[in-house]
């Protein structure tokens, strides 16, 4: 995961843009080993001993347990192969992706992006086939989260927000104009380092690159890697950024 992980990052950020099919066909190749690991009988064996006994664990283990349960739960029901293939579908999409931002392009990036829906629906049914797909997605990154709390979320959220808007953008505005000057990109990257040691960031463990869409990818808690996108005429981009991503 770790090694997958990294790939995923090179190839947002330095890796050369031709580099995309055979990094697709590695990623695709170490999603596979990660299913057959997850999926090997010793390690179940290992996982149902110590989920039969997690009472006797310390509070950390038994999270840990609970979480690498639920992961072999959610795994085992996908096949392998479509989980591989899917994989490597990640990877192409990306660079498509990449590409239909910079030239605003969308019509090349929809196919993969309909197949992307479309798959993680079809996961969706494997790994819950009685719950709504949306709701399934959404419990994988916040547990007990379904469309109907979130609308009952945002309903209310909307109700305070909307005059608040309406106020915000009736009311004299700031001179904002100095944040659309002209700073050249290897100015901006000098304030980005600013803005980490002003954050008291441990460089030892923490790296910043470009993309088009910034993004935090956590590897583990000595490897945390950040991007951001540097705009001449639009300082404010990259620094709130910085600050959303580092903090």
């Amino acid at each position: 995961n770790h090694a997958m992980g990294i790939l995923y990052y090179d190839g947002d950020t330095v890796a050369p843009a031709g580099s995309v099919e055979v990094r697709a066909l590695t990623l695709g190749e170490l999603s596979k080993m990660s299913y057959e690991l997850i999926t090997a009988p010793d390690f179940i064996e290992a996982l149902e001993l110590l989920n039969a006994n997690k009472e006797e664990l310390s509070d950390l283990d038994k999270r840990k347990i609970s979480e690498l349960y639920r992961e072999y739960d959610n795994t085992r029901k996908i096949p392998m192969q479509e989980m591989v293939d899917f994989n490597i579908h990640l990877t192409e999409s990306s660079a498509v992706w990449h590409k239909a931002k910079e030239n605003n392009d969308f019509a090349s990036f929809a196919p993969y992006l309909q197949k992307t829906f479309d798959t993680l629906r079809k996961f969706a049914k494997y790994t819950d086939p009685d719950k709504d797909p949306y709701d399934v997605c959404l419990d994988k990154y916040e547990r007990g989260l379904t469309r109907e709390r979130c609308e009952e979320f945002f309903g209310a959220l909307r109700e305070k927000l909307v005059p608040l808007i309406t106020k915000v953008v009736n009311a004299k505005q700031i001179d904002d104009s100095v944040l659309k000057l002209n700073y050249p990109k290897a100015q901006q990257e000098k304030f980005t380092e600013f803005l980490v040691d002003i954050m008291d960031i441990d460089r030892n463990h923490f790296a910043v690159g470009e993309t088009e869409h910034p993004f935090t990818i956590n590897f583990t808690s000595k490897d945390v890697r950040i991007t951001t996108h540097y705009y001449e005429n639009n300082l404010a981009s990259s620094m709130y950024s910085v600050i959303h991503e580092g903090g």
